[in-house]
């Protein structure tokens, strides 16, 4: 698989490993190879036989079906992609990818998961997260040191779908390109709003009956 400047190879496990089995999968980038950055993801194959009598579920008490692998391939897979935008930056002293709080990291990755690959996820897993997120408020807080999410998989997936609802979905395109010093900057600048306890507020009025960004 290609980006520009980059090349993923993905190996698909006929039996689970570390780091590849039915809770994980690994993506391991970049080194650089010539004028490419390369990179490896690593997963259980769907067709491996320990699926066929699996019946755990996710963190959303939802089933680890065809789903959930097109969730955690994808989930993996944006990451790189997620690079290539922040590759496109051409100032230095920019906020760089892992900077950013693991919430935002982390829950960027969840949410491409789960809204931009199956009808499934988008409907059925997307409901799943804000119903998650509605029931957990106590996960979110602010604002001492930014915003501060305890679960940051299913929190950090929720604040950013939030972020898509209220500011539109290409807000994470802009915060990926923004060429602020710090991620918090970059968060301010594209939300336009003068405080974290604003946003927070935002979120919190939107957390009452969360709904996922329009299609």
């Amino acid at each position: 698989m290609r980006f520009t400047g980059y090349h993923i190879d993905v190996y698909l496990y006929t039996e689970p490993k570390r780091g590849a089995d039915t809770s994980t999968a690994q993506l391991k980038c970049c080194s650089t190879t010539g004028a490419a950055k390369t990179g490896v993801i690593s997963l259980l194959a769907p067709s491996a036989p320990v699926w066929r009598d699996f019946h755990g579920l996710t963190s959303l008490r939802l089933p680890k079906d065809e789903n959930y692998q097109a969730k955690v391939l994808m989930s993996e897979y944006i990451t790189v992609g997620h690079y290539v935008v922040q590759d496109t930056r051409t100032k230095s002293g920019a906020w760089r990818y892992y900077s950013a709080p693991e919430w935002f990291v982390q829950g960027l990755q969840e949410y491409d998961g789960i809204f931009h690959t199956t009808d499934s996820n988008r409907e059925v897993t997307g409901a799943a997260l804000l119903a998650w997120a509605k029931s957990h408020p106590g996960t979110f807080k602010c604002c001492d040191s930014g915003v501060q999410i305890s679960d940051v998989y299913n929190g950090g997936a929720a604040f950013v779908t939030f972020l898509a609802a209220q500011f539109g979905e290409d807000i994470h395109g802009r915060l990926l390109r923004d060429d602020s010093p710090t991620f918090l900057a970059a968060l301010e600048k594209q939300t336009g709003l003068e405080s974290l306890q604003e946003l927070i507020a935002k979120f919190q009025a939107w957390l009452a009956e969360p709904k996922a960004p329009a299609r």
